[in-house]
């Protein structure tokens, strides 16, 4: 669990340029955001900086914030006018990062005190890896954890031919956990790679596109260590959205997710018949998602005729 904050951070930590910049997008994140917080100043790697971007918070975010960042030199406090979005946030911190490699942090989620120097070491030894993830602990509102998320398909000793093809699949295995992984900078920055905002402005799913446009231009591994524990509760933005988006919005975000895979790939350098080849499978995983979505659509329906059947009887 995260260590208490008490102290600044020696004055040798705190250079120019910090080899990681930690961002952190937050709204109304009073509940959960001293613990994001705390785990962030408990790294055992120093060299780092967290910029967090405040969307207009109406609670008591910014006073928080504001204590922590008095407190520690490495923390930057950033207030928006107005709320501006998820999208907006997520890519203002991605833009203003100033270190070789940065990492998104959620405001209820945390990292063990190891996280930055293990995922450090691995980019460091790995030059060709864009992303360095690690498995994840999943844990409710009151912080019992669910279950735990390996990230076995994309660990660092498996051939990334074979890996890079899960980036284009939907739906995605839990390899999408890798957005909050450590990115080098160098391949975000030359390449111009941020999270897509399509016409619904849903972010659910945004990591698929963002991540495929990764996997064309760099690996993405992970390493066996649970180090980042994710943090489920229905007061985050991503269930609040799905609460209040409609089924048929619903279905066609997950359809403009999918042909937006498919543009990527086939804008990708990629070899003509490994794209094919790629895509024959992409359309298997469709027919199994649509015909498995098909089956149990309808075994609902006939469950609540049946209900309704019994219901009549008995009177």
């Amino acid at each position: 669990m995260p260590q208490e904050f008490h102290a600044d951070p020696p004055s040798d930590v705190i250079q120019k340029n910090p080899r990681v910049t930690l961002g952190m997008p937050v709204y109304n994140g009073e509940n959960f955001i001293r613990e994001a917080l705390d785990s962030l100043v408990a790294q055992t790697f120093t060299d780092f900086e967290v910029i967090i971007s405040d969307n207009a918070s109406t609670d008591k975010t910014e006073q928080i914030c504001r204590s922590y960042a008095d407190r520690d030199r490495r923390i930057k406090y950033i207030r928006q006018e107005i709320n501006k979005g998820g999208f907006f946030n997520f890519n203002y911190l991605l833009n203003s990062a100033s270190g070789e490699y940065f990492t998104w942090v959620a405001h209820d989620d945390f990292l063990d005190q190891n996280f930055l120097k293990e995922m450090v070491a691995h980019l460091d030894q790995y030059p060709d890896v864009a992303i360095c993830s690690c498995d994840f602990r999943v844990v409710g509102q009151d912080g019992k954890v669910i279950r735990y998320e390996y990230l076995e398909d994309i660990r660092s000793h498996k051939a990334w031919a074979q890996a890079q093809k899960g980036f284009f699949y939907y739906p995605i295995s839990n390899i999408y956990l890798a957005i909050y992984g450590v990115f080098r900078l160098s391949i975000f920055r030359k390449y111009n790679i941020g999270l897509v905002k399509f016409w619904d402005g849903l972010t659910a799913n945004s990591e698929l596109p963002f991540l495929s446009r990764v996997a064309i231009r760099g690996k993405i591994a992970s390493i066996p260590s649970v180090l980042r524990t994710y943090r489920q509760h229905n007061n985050s933005g991503y269930y609040q959205e799905f609460f209040k988006t409609g089924n048929i919005t619903r279905m066609l975000h997950k359809w403009t997710v999918r042909f937006d895979q498919v543009y990527v790939l086939f804008t990708s350098q990629m070899a003509f018949f490994r794209k094919m080849g790629i895509l024959t499978k992409m359309a298997g995983v469709w027919a199994k998602n649509s015909f498995h979505t098909t089956v149990l659509t309808r075994m609902a329906v006939l469950r609540n005729l049946f209900r309704k059947i019994l219901q009549i009887d008995r009177r």
